[in-house]
């Protein structure tokens, strides 16, 4: 999801110097809206996991928590 979340961002990085351009930035904006809800409910179904398993004291490797972390 991050690689994801990080690709848009380079998208939406692009200057655009032509209609064809800011038809892409624009598209980007709205596959962006499209997704947002579903990205949201993936992120809180993740951080609800990680919180279930720390409440039960269950052992978890030390790279996901990081990652979520910059979610």
């Amino acid at each position: 999801m991050h690689c994801y979340v990080q690709s848009k961002v380079n998208d939406l990085d692009d200057h655009p110097n032509n209609l064809d351009e800011l038809k892409a930035v624009l598209r980007t904006i709205s596959n962006i809206r499209d997704i947002s809800v579903d990205v949201e409910t993936s992120v809180r179904d993740v951080v609800e996991r990680y919180r279930l398993l720390a409440m039960y004291n269950l052992l978890v490797s030390s790279s996901p928590p990081l990652q979520l972390a910059v979610l």
